[in-house]
């Protein structure tokens, strides 16, 4: 059911115009690519998992001519909030209010069906994904919930300091700036990817990436949502643009389906 449910938010994602996503124009690096590339060469299982989820993909696309949207379903995805702030008094530096998460979700479906200030109809560049999000209103045991949970970590001076440090590497540098993010989610637990999307709102990464997300797992965004639809679209496994270059040259593009993100709408570049 996990592999069912990934692979169908994958196949929906492929379908999008790629300048939904990837439309920032002063958005500080993204960290995504640098976790995926130390990951599939030091963790199998999560090799695995994306291995499996492009071949999906591809049987998909080779059974299926003309890509579209089959139904007028929208997938509506539960999101769960973990607000990591320094002070009590909502609203305030990583403290974002209730209304104010409510408005960022808002905002990413705005994105995410083209009716976004950014595009305002399909014409303009924007395409109606059929994928929306909505904050959770079950826990994983069925209590009632809002969807925004709030982790005080004001008692910890390092990521009052600076926040947490970003570690595609794979270990923490405990001389380095920032808290390790398995202290975060220690603070506070993921619930089951399997059923939400975990979104960790912090107070910022001290150290080379402005957000960054895991392939079918959970983003990290800084807690004004900076990014937010971004590092959604890794959520739901879509690539960069630029996938497969290495800084000198252009990525492959003999075949528009297995180069670049592997989306025909958005030619491989640096």
């Amino acid at each position: 059911m996990k592999h069912l449910f990934y692979t169908i938010l994958f196949t929906m994602c492929c379908l999008f115009n790629c300048t939904l996503l990837f439309s920032q124009t002063t958005y500080n690096q993204c960290g995504t690519d640098e976790i995926h590339h130390y990951l599939m060469t030091h963790d199998t299982t999560y090799a695995n998992k994306i291995n499996s989820v492009e071949r999906n993909l591809q049987l998909y696309q080779n059974n299926n001519d003309n890509l579209r949207l089959m139904s007028d379903t929208v997938l509506t995805i539960p999101v769960v909030v973990h607000i990591i702030h320094t002070n009590n008094a909502n609203g305030l530096i990583d403290n974002p209010t209730d209304q104010q998460v409510i408005d960022m979700i808002a905002e990413l479906n705005k994105t995410f069906s083209a009716t976004s200030t950014n595009y305002p109809n399909v014409s303009s560049g924007g395409v109606n994904t059929k994928i929306q999000f909505a904050l959770a209103k079950r826990t994983p045991t069925c209590g009632a919930t809002n969807g925004i949970l709030r982790v005080y970590a004001g008692n910890l001076p390092k990521y009052v300091e600076s926040g947490i440090q970003y570690q595609f590497w794979g270990s923490y540098d405990p001389a380095g700036c920032g808290i390790a993010m398995n202290q975060v989610t220690i603070l506070s637990p993921l619930w089951p990817q399997e059923s939400y999307y975990n979104l960790y709102l912090i107070r910022g990464i001290c150290n080379g990436a402005g957000a960054y997300a895991y392939y079918g797992g959970y983003a990290v965004c800084p807690s004004n949502g900076y990014a937010l639809p971004h590092e959604t679209g890794h959520y739901l496994y879509l690539y960069h643009t630029f996938n497969g270059q290495n800084n000198t040259t252009c990525p492959q593009n003999a075949n528009c389906s297995q180069d670049g993100d592997l989306v025909c709408d958005t030619d491989p570049h640096l």
